[in-house]
């Protein structure tokens, strides 16, 4: 066979474009797979899933740098490492478990504390990452020199395969999210194994079926490699570096962006993911195919990164005239999804579509542009490092290692650094500014010593230098009539221009603010965590009921408080003489920071400066776990958490999750579990009865369980439910309105409901590795409606 009729054969086979997608759909289903349960394993917060993904990111260049030199039987090493990959994905979630025990055994025995706490989950991540990682990253470079044709390597050849391995990614981010609910995720990994194991299987009989054609032509190809660190190859390799930190820098900062916008839903990081690479895949193949037509095709890179430069404020100014519309609630994923279904459930089917077309908008003109000519710069960088008689797979091994480690410098330094210091909006416009500068930088590089100078006239001479003045003037213009009040909107999912603000923080957890708005001649503040609305101040009533129903019971020494809110629940549990000490929970660190700043302090009465209160901002798992590893025991512990459909519900909703509550709770106490749940209100209480002996229901509002059954002493409920403005707090919560001081405690008995398991029929308890009340869509659910 000819290497014309192989390039051929290679350019139309369907078997080998398969072989790639599938790939990629397995590697991007590991990951998702694995960062959610190294999460439930080491912690579930925002610090926790940047050390997550940074690692993942470092271990793919790593690999991709150790299997760049691999060229001869590129092949057969490509089948050995699906097979490889696959074996270890088998066995992967009982490897977590196993390490999780480990460290856990360990930082109790050095009692390193919290400082131990995330020395494991960066310990934990890279030993558990490392070696399939570096696996994959290895994939990129062997598929490389495997499937493109060994002579007059067309870059469209590197971005098909590229960009085929990328629309596989887009599939495995968002389709198993499908089967988690109902298969689980140990069982979705074992099915994605062995998807692994088949293309090594198919890859080895390829092997065998071309091995002997293959040697025979590598020895008449052999060419001699001369790799030297010039100056235009420490560039490009630079390059590639910055690309790829000025690509996961615009990663968080729209997941960010869009991400408030979709509100608290686990499906929202899958489809923000997902339609990157969608994006990705489009441009790659479309700029790799232009680059071999293109005259000076080695600028071309430079050009797509100062455009995105450009493209990155243009695309917020275009998209601020949308969010002044009414089109701004169908953006919320849960909104979307139920008008959605209810439209085709009555037949209007346009209707629907046209909901998820407002709904599909910031993915539209805010990612695709700008990831679309981002995409085009990776496969050609590969290119033009490529000419310098490199191998391919050498140079892309070269490339994606040192655009890896740009990903992993760009997403520590955004998320942990630069938001912090600067905030969300300023950030873009730095990053903006970065890509038109190195974009520019690289095309005078490049460009310079092709113009003859002594033949054009001054005005021309410096045409490239006006070029530059005017990519730098644009953004800085299109950023500064933008609405600066964007960010503010973004916060609180308030679209309206006469918002008022009364605080506002962002960080690495994200952002929190607090506006003011006038009802009658009363003042109520709103609080707000990264869109989601939390609470109301100076009252909100369901908030008020969640802190003073454990005022009623025995004893109230001390108290475990799951979820701040607005930080008036706290101050209510501070007005009990009885509380000696009060741990508050939340992972979010800017809403900790508002919820202390001193316009918001006059409405909350200030409650984290009472001595009594520590505040521990990290995940709730995390914190459970601990306390029930060192024996922690609290009189109450009341929960207001999230709704079961937000993400990371599924781990404090499930048996394990209830289990350790169980162990920090004394023999009298009680745990509060608010009853935030419709559908799923069953499944969680089957769990709660799994492990506690009773449960009981007051109001249809508090679910309150415990190991002696909930008795509360009649002086203890008249006392706190004649406190002034209590029941005009919480009207009809705690008792009808109407009623008279000596019915408090027979009417307040009669609304607590005992709840027994065999009541609740067939249903099997919630676990970590089924998370079915997040993960509420499944294929079965689809086709039935």
């Amino acid at each position: 066979m000819s290497l014309k009729e192989e390039k051929r054969k290679i350019k139309l086979s369907p078997l080998i474009a398969f072989l790639v997608f599938l790939s990629g759909f397995c590697s991007l289903t590991y990951q998702v797979i694995w960062e959610r349960t190294l999460k439930y394993s080491f912690g579930g917060d925002v610090i926790s899933a940047s050390i997550i993904v940074s690692v993942f990111l470092l271990g793919l260049g790593l690999g991709g740098f150790l299997f760049r030199k691999v060229k001869e039987r590129a092949l057969f090493f490509l089948a050995c490492v699906e097979l490889f990959i696959g074996l270890f994905g088998m066995w992967s979630y009982e490897i977590i478990l196993q390490i999780n025990n480990f460290l856990i055994s360990a930082n109790l025995k050095l009692g390193l504390g919290q400082a131990g706490e995330t020395l494991s989950v960066f310990s934990g991540t890279f030993i558990f990452l490392l070696l399939p990682t570096i696996l994959m990253g290895g994939t990129l470079p062997l598929m490389f020199e495997s499937f493109v044709p060994k002579i007059e390597r067309n870059t469209k050849f590197i971005g098909f395969v590229y960009g085929i391995n990328t629309l596989g990614a887009c599939a495995g981010a968002l389709l198993p999210t499908l089967v988690f609910g109902t298969l689980g995720l140990p069982r979705t990994l074992k099915i994605t194994s062995l998807l692994s194991i088949f293309i090594s299987v198919v890859l080895f009989v390829i092997v065998l079926k071309r091995e002997k054609p293959e040697k025979k032509r590598f020895r008449q190809e052999k060419i001699k490699e001369v790799f030297s660190w010039n100056i235009q190859n420490v560039f490009i390799v630079s390059f590639a570096f910055m690309s790829g930190f000025i690509a996961l820098a615009l990663e968080i900062l729209f997941i960010r962006f869009i991400g408030i916008m979709h509100g608290s839903t686990s499906y929202s990081f899958p489809i923000i993911i997902s339609s990157y690479l969608l994006s990705m895949s489009i441009g790659s193949i479309f700029w790799s195919s232009l680059r071999d037509k293109m005259r000076n095709s080695r600028i071309l890179p430079f050009i797509l990164q100062s455009s995105v430069g450009i493209l990155v404020p243009l695309s917020i100014f275009c998209f601020q005239f949308i969010l002044n519309r009414k089109v701004p609630p169908s953006f919320d994923f849960m909104q979307m999804y139920t008008a959605v279904t209810e439209l085709f459930e009555k037949g209007k089917f346009l209707l629907s579509l046209r909901n998820i077309l407002h709904f599909s908008l910031p993915q539209l003109i805010l990612i695709f542009p700008v990831i679309f000519f981002s995409s085009g710069i990776f496969p050609t960088l590969i290119k033009n490092l490529s000419e310098h008689n490199i191998s391919l797979g050498k140079s892309s091994g070269i490339i994606y290692f040192s655009n890896s480690v740009g990903c992993t410098f760009g997403s520590l330094l955004t998320g942990f650094v630069v938001i912090p210091l600067v905030g969300w909006h300023t950030s873009l416009v730095l990053v903006s500014l970065i890509s038109v500068l190195m974009g520019s930088a690289g095309f005078f590089f490049l460009r310079f010593p092709l113009v003859d100078k002594t033949k054009r006239t001054i005005l021309v001479r410096y045409k490239y230098i006006y070029a530059l003045i005017g990519f730098i003037v644009i953004p800085l213009i299109l950023f500064s009539v933008s609405d600066r009040k964007i960010k503010y909107k973004l916060a609180t999912g308030q679209y309206s221009p006469k918002i008022s603000i009364v605080s506002y923080k962002e960080g690495t957890t994200g952002v929190a603010a607090v506006t003011e708005e006038k009802k009658g001649r009363n003042v109520v503040l709103n609080v707000y965590s990264n869109g989601q609305y939390m609470s109301a101040l100076p009252n909100h009533p369901r908030h008020a009921y969640l802190a003073n129903l454990p005022r009623m019971q025995r004893k109230l020494s001390s108290v475990l408080l799951l979820g701040l809110g607005g930080g008036r629940s706290l101050a209510d549990l501070l007005s009990d003489k009885r509380v000696k000490n009060i741990v508050a929970v939340d992972w979010s660190r800017e809403i900790v920071k508002v919820v202390g700043s001193e316009p918001v302090t006059k409405f909350n009465h200030n409650p984290l400066a009472d001595p009594r209160v520590r505040i521990e901002m990290a995940d709730a798992r995390k914190v459970v776990r601990s306390y029930a590893q060192r024996s922690v025991r609290f009189d109450a512990i009341i929960d207001n958490l999230c709704f079961p459909h937000w993400p990371g519900a599924g781990g404090v909703k499930s048996i394990q999750f209830f289990e350790n509550i169980k162990k920090i709770l004394k023999h009298e106490g009680f745990y509060y579990h608010i009853n935030n749940f419709n559908q799923e209100k069953n499944l969680i209480l089957f769990t709660l009865s799994e492990v506690f002996p009773h449960i009981a229901m007051h109001n249809g509002m508090m679910v309150i369980c415990g190991d002696t059954p909930y008795l509360p002493p009649e002086d203890q409920v008249a006392e706190i439910l004649i406190e002034k403005n209590l029941l005009a707090r919480a009207p009809d919560l705690f008792v009808p309105n109407a009623t008279r001081p000596d019915e408090f405690y027979s009417i307040f008995n009669k609304q607590v409901v005992n709840i027994k398991q065999k009541d609740l029929g067939q249903s099997r308890a919630l676990t970590d590795e089924i998370p079915s009340t997040e993960y509420f869509i499944s294929f079965h659910s689809l086709i039935k409606k």
